[in-house]
This record gives C-alpha cells, structure tokens and sequence, in this order.
C-alpha cells in the first residue's frame, strides 16, 4: 500500500519536461494559468456577451430600418431591413470576436473570408426566416412586431453560428 501510495506521489510530481506541454494539449481543454475552468466555457461566454452587444445592433438598425422602409417597400422592407442591419452588426462582431473572443492569431485574410461567408449564410437564413414568420405570423395575428419574429429566428442561428465560428473561421 504505502509502495501505491509512493508511485501516485511521484506521478503527481513529475518534471514539467515530462508533462504535456501546453500548446500540446487539446485547444479547447486548455486552462488559464488562474482558473482551472476549461478554455472553451470562457470562450462561449465571451462569446455570448459580443454576440449579445450585435444583436442590440442588430436590432437597433432592424426595427428603424422597417419604420421607415415599411411604406416604401411593403414587399421586402422585413428582407431589406434584416439585410442591411445585418451587414452593419457583422462588421462589429468580426471584429470584436477576431481581437477578444477567440483573440485569433490567423490573418484577417482567411478568417475575414471565412466569417464573410458563414456571416452571408446565416443572414440569408435570417433574412428568409424571418420574412417568412413574419408573413405566417401576420396572416395569424398582425399585431405581433417583426422584431419578435427576428428576435426567435436569431436565437436559433445563434447556437450554429457559434459552432461554425469556432470550428473554422477563427
């Protein structure tokens, strides 16, 4: 027993050569040198916290831009709108995950073009979703605000969009 007791201690009192090194660990399971808490929790919650100041952005933008595109194009000022204040809070949000949230050490180049394109995805995706629940929403009830409808359709990208995100844009 007290042999058992021996190996663990000097197992646990290994040579920092003999440990894994920290770039050799997995990205996400990488600890902060103050905190044991994982890596990837801080990133999701930094994340969480400049997706959350864009969608203010976003919605910001969405809501004045259907006041005031409502009369001027009845057809396509939820779709117009959504695009336009999306193009605006994508711009803020690469910006501010590239420095802060997943602090990137990639060019601006590939993740600039990567994050366009997801970015362009998921606006389109928006932009459709959320026309459409509008208009079935509407046919419904016309008193309920496209902001809602936006605000249900961009909480349901939000979870992709984070996937994605980390995978492979930064």
């Amino acid at each position: 027993m007290a042999d058992a007791h021996k190996q663990r201690s000097d197992e646990s009192q290994t040579q920092p050569s003999d440990r894994r090194r920290r770039s050799d660990q997995p990205r996400h399971w990488r600890t902060d040198s103050s905190q044991r808490q994982p890596r990837s929790i801080k990133t999701f919650l930094r994340f969480g916290v400049s997706s959350l100041s864009a969608t203010g952005i976003d919605l910001f933008l969405f809501q004045n831009l259907c006041n005031l595109l409502r009369s001027q194009l009845p057809v396509v000022y939820v779709t117009v709108a959504t695009v336009l204040a999306r193009l605006v809070s994508a711009t803020y949000n690469y910006l501010v995950n590239y420095r802060l949230v997943f602090r990137s050490d990639s060019s601006h180049k590939q993740s600039a073009v990567r994050f366009a394109a997801l970015a362009a995805g998921v606006m389109v995706a928006s932009a459709l979703l959320t026309t459409l629940g509008v208009h079935l929403v509407h046919d419904v009830n016309a008193q309920v605000p496209e902001l809602f409808v936006k605000m249900f359709v961009d909480v349901c990208l939000f979870f992709v969009n984070y996937s994605f995100q980390k995978r492979f844009v930064y």
